[in-house]
């Protein structure tokens, strides 16, 4: 299966499988802690993960978003792929950079018209791409002894850690749950700053 969905028993059953080849990242180990570096997905972040797996099984209808440049930009591109209608609401200082590759993939755009986003960084579809970015740091080496998830390619490093992981299914269970936890903890404080 491709990207995530190496990963399909732990997802969600999808209604159409959609993949970019995000998942195929760099692993580095740096003295006894593994970094996975989300930078080479299609949109250069994690999200990705995240937007493949909500792409999957998104029905129909239309999405609309607030700009949060890396989460939208995912969105934006995944969800063109299935042809779901995206309408994003910017703030009058957006980069011009993001709305021309938000007019290159067809999503409307407007100023500040969207009070309530139908999908945002605590969509449990989203989480269940996040997630596999824990299991596939745990099955690619053999002794993990901590995590790193860089939560933002454009935010400064935030991390979560899970430490004294070993490579059992417990433990690894354990590690999936926390990680994102914690992941929807961090993105939580940082919306709120």
């Amino acid at each position: 299966m491709p990207g995530v969905w190496r990963y399909s028993s732990v997802l969600p059953r999808p209604i159409r499988v959609v993949s970019l080849g995000e998942g195929f990242t760099r692993i580095r180990r740096v003295n006894d802690v593994v970094i996975k570096y989300e930078g080479n997905n299609p949109t250069g972040t994690y999200y990705d993960r995240g937007s493949a797996v909500l792409a999957s099984l998104i029905n129909g209808g239309e999405v609309k978003l607030t700009f949060e440049e890396d989460l939208t930009r995912s969105l934006a591109l995944y969800l063109s792929t299935v042809g779901i209608e995206t309408t994003v609401s910017v703030s009058y200082n957006v980069d011009p950079r993001d709305l021309l590759i938000l007019a290159k993939l067809n999503v409307k755009v407007c100023v500040n018209c969207i009070d309530k986003p139908s999908i945002d960084y605590f969509n449990p579809l989203l989480i269940e791409g996040f997630k596999t970015t824990t299991t596939t740091t745990a099955v690619s080496t053999t002794t993990v002894t901590s995590v790193t998830t860089v939560v933002s390619s454009t935010l400064s490093t935030l991390t979560t850690t899970v430490t004294k992981l070993v490579t059992s299914t417990t433990y690894l269970a354990i590690a999936v749950v926390v990680t994102a936890i914690v992941v929807g903890l961090i993105v939580w404080a940082v919306m709120r700053r």
